[in-house]
């Protein structure tokens, strides 16, 4: 391995882990490999899109758990060193194999054996404790191990996870088969950020983006819809200011009722009503079939109403796609020039 010279967390750094394949990165190139549930907002595609500065990286710096390890990452390396008995010193390297393949190190012993720090949520703590190597957290930073064994040439590595100055560490050894088949797939990504080769996307993390004659459909249309769209959450804003004057007086009504239920005066009528509590589903459930256990699950929920689907509409503050900054595809936005609010009338 190489080891270069960064403040990790600098523009220079940032910079550096861009124009190369990261731990981080393998997590989701490598996560069909193991099977694992990636993240809602993680992707080959999405991944590819930042490298190729066809979009920008999601900002990170309020997410708790990137404060907290940011927190906890220097206690947690002293701790270690207690462990260990030997300093470990945080740096970046790159393999002199494949210098594109690099990695942000925590830490490393004099041994040249990378350590990968975590400093978890109490949930993911007891889960890591409770499951081990069965835990899902555990599976994602085992493969970001595995790319550091990649990056360093080591066979021998260390995934520790710090809680309250407690530890709690895995020894993770180099896995050949699965290393070669990660290095395949870290190759082939990286060749379609060189050529601009856009991967597939993943049509459930991934938003589509309209292009061409559809995109100008969809500015047509959308800009129609946002224009109803205004009026409806402008008479729906003026609803909620005549609903908040009317309530003094509504309260002053309720203030006024005697024992009676209803008061019919003044051509209004006010009607006491009292309302029971919704059934505990499960608990129901569980009763039925106490009182009859040849009922199944499948009998009940033959009672259940058919799913139909649904379309949720939600505004953005911005025309352009989240995060999106290719040209190419906020020409149309940028060239809009037809007046939609004339044309509605």
């Amino acid at each position: 391995m190489k080891v270069v010279n960064f403040d990790q967390g600098s523009d220079p750094w940032l910079e550096w882990r861009l124009n190369g394949v990261t731990a981080t990165d393998a997590v989701v190139i490598g996560a069909e490999l193991v099977d694992l549930e990636l993240y809602r907002d993680e992707s080959v595609w999405r991944l590819w899109s930042v490298k190729t500065a066809y979009a920008k990286a999601k900002d990170l710096s309020r997410n708790p758990n990137v404060i907290r390890g940011k927190k906890f990452e220097e206690p947690a390396r002293l701790k270690c060193q207690e462990h260990f008995k030997e300093l470990i010193i945080p740096v970046c390297i790159e393999s002199s194999y494949k210098p594109v393949i690099r990695a942000s190190l925590d830490g490393i012993l004099p041994t040249g054996e990378p350590v990968e720090l975590k400093c978890p949520s109490e949930p993911v703590w007891l889960d890591v404790l409770q499951n081990g190597v069965h835990s899902e957290h555990y599976k994602r930073y085992w493969i970001q191990c595995q790319h550091q064994l990649l990056a360093s040439g080591s066979k021998n590595g260390f995934l520790v996870f710090y809680f309250q100055d407690q530890l709690k560490i895995f020894e993770i050894q180099a896995d050949m088969d699965f290393l070669r088949e990660l290095f395949l797939l870290e190759m082939k990504f990286w060749q379609m950020v060189q050529k601009n080769q856009e991967p597939e996307k993943d049509p459930i993390r991934d938003s589509h983006i309209p292009v061409g004659e559809h995109s100008n459909q969809w500015i047509y249309l959308s800009e129609n819809y946002k224009f109803f769209d205004d009026q409806i959450q402008a008479l729906k804003d003026q609803l909620k200011e005549l609903e908040a004057k009317r309530e003094p007086f509504r309260e002053g009504l309720i203030a006024l009722m005697p024992d009676s239920k209803t008061v019919d005066y003044n051509g209004l009528i006010v009607t006491q009503v009292e309302t029971g509590g919704s059934y505990d589903s499960g608990k129901l459930i569980e009763l039925i079939k106490k009182l009859d256990p040849s009922i199944t699950e499948a009998h009940l929920n033959s009672f259940k109403k058919e799913k139909k689907p649904s379309f949720r509409f939600s505004r953005s503050a911005d025309d352009a796609p989240r995060n999106i900054i290719n040209e190419e595809v906020l020409k149309p936005l940028n060239q809009k020039t037809e007046d939609y609010v004339s044309a509605v009338f």
